[in-house]
């Protein structure tokens, strides 16, 4: 069966709140907590939205409800240990509700997919969500779709909850420069692997590291949840770059006179991040061995792939 995915306006909010409704009266106790009409119409309006899933005859097969709490106390960033910046770039992933008669066909993860797109196109970076730990169907869906349990803590007046994480930042990164990849590898004879102990995809030359993808974990503060560009750098522009550009900041887990790293989900342009690209390549490049820099293929023209 297909489904409608839009989202919802006010004059939806009679349906969407007998769904919560239901889903409140029939949930275990201490799995669910609804959400009020006023809470509801508040997100429709303006303080996060609701998507809804709609069969062909146009009947509410499910909802889902994303809210923006701010720097509110609510926030569950302040759990998992947000840097207090961050926490205007955190959405709650906060309820879902699927009819009974459409369960089984995978609507929480469809509507869960359809909010991530919407939160990368708006530069949401931290994305949560709260789950009774008895809750396993939600659980695995949550964890399919890439969450993972960050905390466990009594929330909503002494409910306990798994606090899940997921970093939105590598797709507002993929929505950012989508042909990030195949620039780096339109240099002469640049290849890439992945590195299981790092989680970095790295992109090198003869063996060489010019260019490095990643996304911290939380612990890594202040960059956990930043997908970044790791690059090589003259010592004497890094400090500059730095000084310029605010996604520009020391290199992550490297020598950081001459390297830097590029946060991907901010507003860095196209134009700095290629050309701190082809910097970076230049200068591996040229401390090759002169022996491999004549068997590789002339650098003439690195990054034409752009």
């Amino acid at each position: 069966m297909d489904f409608k995915i839009i989202q919802a306006l006010p004059a939806d909010l009679p349906d969407v709140y007998a769904l919560v409704e239901s889903a409140g009266q029939e949930a275990p106790e201490g799995w669910f907590v609804a959400s009020g009409q006023k809470e509801l119409a508040a997100n429709i309006r303006s303080q996060g939205f609701i998507l809804l899933a709609r069969d062909g005859a146009g009947v509410l097969a499910g909802c889902f409800m994303v809210h923006f709490p701010g720097n509110k106390a609510e926030n569950l960033g302040l759990d998992v240990g947000l840097p207090q910046e961050e926490l205007v770039r955190a959405a709650h992933m906060d309820t879902a509700v699927v009819a009974p008669a459409y369960r089984g066909r995978g609507l929480q993860r469809l509507l869960a997919a359809a909010a991530e797109e919407r939160l990368a196109a708006l530069g949401y970076r931290h994305l949560l969500c709260t789950i009774h730990p008895d809750n396993r169907y939600s659980l695995r869906n949550m964890e399919a779709m890439g969450y993972r349990e960050a905390v466990r803590k009594e929330k909503y007046g002494g409910l306990p909850r798994l606090i899940l994480y997921k970093s939105n930042s590598p797709a507002i990164a993929a929505l950012q420069y989508p042909g990030l990849d195949a620039f780096l590898l339109s240099f002469p004879c640049a290849e890439k692997d992945f590195k299981p102990e790092w989680q970095w995809l790295r992109y090198r030359v003869a063996g060489r590291l010019f260019a490095a993808l990643c996304t911290p974990g939380l612990q890594y503060r202040p960059h956990g949840g930043r997908t970044m560009l790791i690059l090589k750098c003259d010592p004497a522009l890094s400090l500059a770059y730095r000084q310029q550009y605010p996604e520009i900041v020391p290199g992550f887990y490297s020598d950081k006179r001459c390297w830097n790293s590029l946060y991907l989900d901010g507003n860095l342009s196209w134009e700095t991040l290629s050309a701190m690209v082809r910097q970076s390549y230049a200068l591996v490049f040229a401390k090759l061995p002169k022996g491999i820099q004549k068997s590789l293929v002339p650098l003439s023209a690195p990054g034409g792939g752009e």
